[in-house]
């Protein structure tokens, strides 16, 4: 199958449409005759982020952002193992194990900047 695309106009379209969309949802008391309540509430749409993970979890891989998570995680049970097994082993004071800079190309695509 091929690749789907997002265009800046499509993402612009999905973004007026989650801000004009909303759900009236009608609320109906339990005990009693009569009233009910109308609460109107927008309608929350994927982010574009949400859909690109969606799209990933659909063809049974991983989106690459969330790769930098998994690694941290899988760094910090490594610790805990270590730290477990010999008591020696002191683990880094940093709650945080893994410092990432995401890394992109220059507008004329020439260097990397972070």
């Amino acid at each position: 199958p091929a690749a789907a695309t997002t265009s800046p106009a499509s993402v612009a379209a999905a973004a007026a449409i989650a801000t004009t969309h909303t759900a009236t949802i009608t609320l109906k008391p339990i005990l009693g005759k009569g009233a009910t309540a109308t609460a109107i509430a927008p309608y929350t749409l994927l982010s574009v982020v949400d859909q690109k993970r969606l799209r990933c979890k659909k063809l049974r891989t991983t989106y690459a952002y969330d790769f930098v998570t998994m690694y941290e995680l899988a760094v910090q049970a490594a610790w805990d193992r270590a730290v477990l097994s010999n008591p020696k082993i002191v683990a880094p004071a940093d709650e945080k194990k893994v410092h990432a800079t995401e890394l992109v190309l220059s507008a004329d695509g020439s260097r990397v900047e972070p």
